[in-house]
């Protein structure tokens, strides 16, 4: 049940990203007074649009027979995207500028909390071993 909730969590939560981020991609360019370093090149519109697609397509797979490489995926774009979330915050660039959810302006403790609790679900389920349907019904006879 909790793999099941988490993957029907962690889809809904992509999905909506990424949709967020297309509807807004061609204007993702953060402010010009922002030292972004080498992470300048992350808020181009072609990697933006490319990110979008990256989620949504997780999604897809979540709700998938595929759905434990879409958590384990999903684990891994969760940490990444915290990753930048720091950098970006060691560079004094706000989080509310990151464009995770595109133009929509997430609180910083709030968008950290929702990638933690992203990974924690991902992590969870993953370590969750179940043995599957068909093998529980073959030993009832």
């Amino acid at each position: 049940m909790f793999a099941w909730l988490s993957r029907l969590f962690l889809a809904a939560v992509l999905a909506v990203a990424g949709v967020l981020k297309l509807l807004t991609a061609q204007h993702s360019h953060p402010p010009e007074d922002m030292d972004l370093g080498w992470m300048a090149p992350l808020f181009e519109p072609s990697v933006v649009i490319a990110s979008a697609l990256v989620e949504i397509g997780l999604a897809i797979v979540l709700l998938s027979r595929a759905w434990r490489w879409g958590m384990l995926l999903t684990l891994v774009l969760a940490l990444s995207f915290l990753g930048l979330l720091v950098a970006l915050a060691q560079r004094g660039v706000g989080v509310e500028h990151c464009g995770c959810f595109g133009a929509a302006r997430v609180q910083p403790g709030t968008h950290m909390l929702l990638l933690l609790g992203m990974a924690i679900a991902a992590a969870g389920s993953l370590a969750i071993q179940r043995e599957p349907a068909r093998h529980s019904a073959s030993r009832a006879r």
